[in-house]
Parts: C-alpha cells; sequence; structure tokens
C-alpha cells in the first residue's frame, strides 16, 4: 500500500495531465468503443473515462472536424449543438457549432493516473460501488481510549488519539480502505469524499464516523453510540435522551462514572449486576435525571 500512498500524493499535488476543464465518467464494464462513445457523448474537450470495476481508464480529446464548423448567433436553449463562444471589442459575441459526427481521437493516461484508479478498484473490491461503511476493530488495541466508547464521548484529547490511531494504523484498515486513498479518490469525481467508519471497541461497544476526505477529519456521527448490550447510549445532558436503558451487560459503575462526567445525577435501588436505568428531563433545571433499578 506505501507505493499506492506514494503515488496517489504525486496525484493530488500534480492533478491530472488534461486541463482544469477535464470532465470525468464512470463506463462500468465498457469496451474501448463504448468509452469512446461516453467521451463523444461529453461534447468537445478532453476527457477520461473510467471503468473502475475492470480497474480500466482511457482518455480522449474529442473534437469537431474542421469541416463541420459554422458560426452563428447567440442559439435557442433547445440547441445542443454549440461547441464554443468568442467576442471582439467592435463585434457581437459569435457561436461555434459542429454539424458534424464528433471525432474522438485517444490520448496518453500518465501512470499516476492508472495507479488512481487501481486505487478506486482496490478501494470497492473491483465491483465499482461505494461501500456502504468501514468495519474498525479495536479489540486488541491496548491503549485506554480503546476500551469501550463512554471513554471517548466527552473526552476530546481521548476521541483525537483514538482517531489519530486509527488513521496512522494500516493494521486497522484492510487494503480496500486505505483512508489515504479517499483523498485522491475523492478528486476523480467518482466516488464521495464522505465514508461512514463503524468502530468497534474492546468491550463490544460501538459508535460511527465520518471521514471526510476533503479536509481528512474524522468526527463522530451524534446517536450512533452503542453500549456493549447494543442499547443507545446516553451521550449528553439533553432532553431527547429521556427514556429506559437495559443496563444488563453493561459496566454499571464505568457507565455510571460517565453520566457522572455529564453532569446527569443517578439514585440506585434494589440489588444485582444489572437492570434497567430510567431518565427523565427536568425542564425546570433543564437537567436529565435518572433511576437505576437494579435487578
Amino acid at each position: 500500500m506505501k507505493r499506492y500512498l506514494t503515488a496517489l500524493l504525486t496525484v493530488i499535488s500534480l492533478g491530472w495531465s488534461f486541463t482544469a476543464l477535464a470532465v470525468d465518467a464512470t463506463c462500468e464494464s465498457c469496451t474501448y468503443s463504448q468509452m469512446e462513445s461516453t467521451a463523444k457523448g461529453l461534447g468537445i474537450g478532453n476527457h477520461r473515462v473510467v471503468s473502475i470495476s475492470t480497474n480500466d481508464i482511457n482518455a480522449f480529446s474529442v473534437s469537431c472536424p474542421a469541416s463541420g464548423q459554422t458560426n452563428g448567433s447567440e442559439p435557442q436553449k433547445s440547441d445542443t449543438s454549440q461547441v464554443s463562444k468568442g467576442s471582439s471589442s467592435d463585434g457581437p459575441t459569435t457561436y461555434t457549432y459542429c454539424n458534424r459526427p464528433l471525432r474522438a481521437e485517444w490520448r496518453d493516461v500518465r501512470a499516476e493516473d492508472y495507479v488512481t484508479v487501481n486505487a478506486a478498484y482496490e478501494f470497492t473490491l473491483g465491483t465499482g460501488v461505494m461501500p456502504a461503511s468501514i468495519e474498525i476493530n479495536l479489540d486488541d488495541v491496548p491503549q485506554s481510549f480503546a476500551q469501550t466508547v463512554t471513554h471517548i464521548l466527552n473526552d476530546y484529547p481521548a476521541r483525537q488519539a483514538m482517531f489519530d490511531h486509527i488513521l496512522s494504523s494500516q493494521g486497522l484498515i484492510s487494503k480496500y480502505a486505505y483512508m489515504a486513498q479517499a483523498n485522491a479518490l475523492s478528486m476523480l469525481s467518482i466516488l464521495p469524499n464522505a465514508i461512514v467508519v463503524n468502530i468497534t471497541f474492546k468491550d463490544g461497544s460501538k459508535v460511527s464516523a465520518n471521514w471526510d476526505a476533503t479536509i481528512q477529519t474524522l468526527t463522530l456521527i451524534p446517536s450512533t453510540s452503542r453500549a456493549s448490550n447494543g442499547v443507545a447510549v446516553i451521550e449528553g445532558n439533553g432532553a431527547g435522551y429521556a427514556g429506559n436503558y437495559s443496563m444488563t451487560g453493561v459496566n454499571l459503575q464505568g457507565y455510571l462514572s460517565y453520566l457522572s462526567s455529564l453532569g446527569i445525577p443517578v439514585t440506585s435501588g434494589g440489588s444485582g449486576s444489572g437492570g434497567h436505568l430510567t431518565c427523565t428531563w427536568n425542564s425546570a433545571s433543564t437537567t436529565l435525571t435518572c433511576s437505576l433499578n437494579m435487578q
């Protein structure tokens, strides 16, 4: 993967070999002639046509045969044959049209461009379809922030340490989901730059985050945290978290300590290692108050 990262960063810094006005398009599992037709359909200009599922890319320069160009006044909205326009200081704007079939000529594709498409191929497992999410398991990570989701919800340094660990550890991310690839792929206008990352902690608790390839950051997605028993975790001292929560199978001491850090008072009764947590919102004190019924 390191060789891909080097090439991908080169693509980011240097861009494509064609002009900034180049248009990209996908044509999955297409033949060369089908890709050529796709390029022509984009109109006059330099275009790259990609088939991620077959790891193929072709570049074309689409032009109008000289004998097919005509000039005229401003076209109607329904006129799709317009190629370009020009103006003169002493005359009106003129428009150039192509009245003959467009011509597509193959152009060289740089090695870096091939590497980027190869990254897209690996990223999608050769399907050409963006994966719905990336699964990250922190089960074997010794750092304290990786033990449970409550360690990172309201602890900014711990959360950032976890993010840094994920982004710097290739072993936690399979090759098709390598984060650095997403940044280059977002430039292709083929794949979205936002990726959902599902994180599982050592105790089985979970949370989801968004990876934004453009700004290269991970951000927690609100209301996605789950305790080790699968029950939603209270993420803040707000009215939206009023309700009943099963505490069976949850580290009660750790969870109660977490609620205390949020400023949520909890009263308890009964005995046992599990039970139910009932939380109500007090509009007068603007505080979530919870009671734990031990069973």
